[in-house]
């Protein structure tokens, strides 16, 4: 339910940003602002989960608004000062400005990170900028390790610590080629002292 109410409040920005930027040039800060209300209060209830907004033009601020609770428990409202947390958000505006720069011709998808990052650590220098972005590890499947499936809380579940998954992960005696590297998933392995 989450990442669906995040998909739609990114889908809703774009949309909102569309609408705004389609009429910039007829329009004045007075009539963002309101287009920019109206987008919200369209998309959020203000009694239920909502979202934040910013509106520049030409480097200037027209806008900062937002509309919903930041916390339905506690009933906080968002305002200007909410601060949210970005959480794997930002991934995706990373990728985003990689891309961009990759399309000027600044730097390859296949480059090492050591081209971009100076110093990067071995082995992981000759990591490239594509598996950076696919979220590859270096680190073998964790959940591939012999013995893992079966001896963790649940019957088969992730493990419900940090050392145990880091006892499973040990070191092994040969070390993984980068070829073999493994996409990492992101699961909430430990869980959140957040309710």
């Amino acid at each position: 339910m989450a990442d669906s109410r995040i998909a739609l409040s990114i889908v809703l920005a774009g949309l909102g940003a569309s609408a705004i930027h389609s009429g910039a040039a007829t329009q004045t800060p007075r009539n963002m602002k309101f287009n920019a209300d109206s987008i919200l209060a369209a998309a959020y209830a203000q009694t239920g989960p909502g979202a934040a907004a910013v509106v520049t033009r030409d480097g200037r601020l027209i806008y900062v608004g937002g509309r919903g609770l930041a916390d339905v428990r506690r009933q906080q409202p968002i305002t200007p000062e909410t601060v949210f947390e970005l959480g794997s958000i930002a991934k995706q505006f990373t990728a985003a400005v990689v891309l961009q720069l990759v399309a000027e011709g600044k730097i390859g998808l296949d480059d090492p990170l050591s081209s971009v990052f100076p110093g990067w650590p071995q082995p992981g220098a000759r990591a490239s900028i594509r598996q950076l972005l696919n979220h590859t590890s270096g680190l073998p499947d964790y959940s591939k390790v012999p013995g893992f499936i079966g001896k963790n809380s649940g019957g088969g579940g992730p493990p419900t610590n940090c050392w145990r998954l880091a006892k499973a992960c040990r070191p092994r005696p040969h070390p993984v080629k980068l070829g073999s590297i493994t996409t990492a998933a992101t699961p909430s392995l430990v869980p959140s002292s957040k309710s």
